[in-house]
């Protein structure tokens, strides 16, 4: 299948000047009609025809700084057809809204009808839409860097190893901003990295995220990372690692990790400028509970809805576990 940016480029290079789309098919096996689509003042966009009948009634239809989802009408009536055109809306984008088009394209190709298609297409971009408010056309930070690598190493040594694929990939919650990084049945684990060569503390970043609710046990899974480290790993070959592991048990499981990595902000596009390398220096866990040293909404003044703060480590000395333990007491849980 020849890809949506290269039929951009040789639609641009056709530099027809008539008004409208100027339009080539892809995934011809798709459900819906989809087509890589250009205007002769050098917008593109890719294109979904579809029944309008198919499309749901009120849908709301995404708009962001990036992109823009936009509805035509093709023939008026009840048994008429209408354009879903997505349309890159500023430049700084184009590569992201590449990714962004191929994904979204190869979604709405792989479902089974056209009213599928269209329900596809809505999903998808409801993600990319969260994605580029938070994270804008810009790489990862390098503590946000240092954050997905301690989560991502917690998920490949300690998850993936015990439990099936499926359930691991979906206990990991993080880049979904949930409170806590690791939830399962009856326990959570909240991952906290750093890359100082002796970090004094660690950052809490709501009410939430130190209150183990329901789950009964809450662990702190807490990483020390060499963020230049000679004998290390960059991330993208962790998670290539990682992406091989889980196609050859579940392709399920490998589908479902890569939308947590768009949750979290990471594309494959940007992959040449992380090649930092990054190894684990040193491992704690801590059990918190008790007198453990955190705020949580049923410990504030009335009125507090909302903090960030700082937790000491050495605080967090009578509450260490041994890794032994933690993981028994984890597995037992899950």
């Amino acid at each position: 299948m020849v890809a949506i940016s290269d039929l951009w480029t040789a639609l641009a290079q056709e530099g027809r000047t008539e008004a409208g789309w100027h339009a080539r098919r892809v995934h011809s096996q798709s459900p819906c009609d989809v087509r890589a689509a250009i205007r002769p003042d050098g917008t593109v966009a890719v294109l979904f025809e579809v029944l309008a009948k198919s499309i749901p009634p009120g849908a709301d239809l995404p708009d962001c700084l990036g992109f823009q989802l936009t509805l035509e009408t093709i023939t008026p009536g009840p048994g008429g057809k209408a354009r879903l055109c997505l349309l890159l809306k500023d430049r700084r984008f184009r590569d992201v809204f590449t990714t962004l088009a191929e994904d979204v394209g190869a979604a709405v190709a792989a479902s089974a009808t056209e009213i599928a298609g269209v329900r596809a297409l809505l999903v998808r971009l409801s993600t990319w839409e969260r994605f580029i408010t938070r994270f804008g056309p810009d790489r990862l930070s390098d503590e946000e860097l240092v954050g997905l690598f301690a989560e991502l190493h917690f998920l490949r040594s300690e998850i993936i190893p015990i439990v099936d694929p499926a359930s691991g990939i979906r206990a990991w919650r993080g880049p979904h901003r949930e409170p806590q990084d690791f939830r399962f049945r009856a326990v959570a684990i909240e991952v906290k990295a750093s890359a100082a060569r002796s970090p004094s503390g660690f950052q809490v970043a709501n009410l939430d995220q130190l209150d183990p609710g329901h789950r009964g046990l809450l662990l702190v899974y807490h990483v020390i990372v060499d963020a230049n480290s000679s004998s290390g790993e960059t991330l993208p070959a962790m998670i290539a690692s990682i992406r091989s592991s889980l196609a050859a048990a579940d392709a399920g499981a490998a589908a479902d990790f890569d939308a947590s990595l768009l949750e979290g902000g990471y594309l494959d596009i940007h992959s040449e400028s992380y090649q930092q390398s990054f190894s684990v220096r040193q491992v704690r866990w801590f059990k918190v509970a008790g007198a453990f040293p955190r705020l949580t909404r049923n410990s504030v003044a009335q009125g507090v809805s909302e903090a960030t703060y700082s937790v000491s480590l050495d605080a967090c000395q009578t509450h260490l576990v041994d890794p032994a333990a933690a993981r028994t007491n984890m597995l037992e849980r899950l």
